[in-house]
């Protein structure tokens, strides 16, 4: 299993821009969007986010 580190913020999409070209300054061009889509799961009462945890279902090109 590959490592995966998920960077969450709110950006304009100016500010979006900014920092993708200060990753492209960074470790070169040649990222590629991708669009993913995902199911979050959780029981009845909550109990995982009560845990702070999430159960993802997420589709990457098509496969799960």
């Amino acid at each position: 299993m590959g490592l995966e580190i998920e960077l969450k913020a709110g950006l304009s999409q100016e500010n979006a821009l900014a920092v993708e070209q200060i990753l492209d300054n960074r470790w070169g061009q040649g990222g590629e969007a991708e669009s993913l889509r995902a199911r979050y799961y959780d029981s009845q009462d909550e109990r995982l986010a009560a845990e702070r945890i999430a159960l993802r279902v997420r589709a990457e090109g098509g496969v799960l």
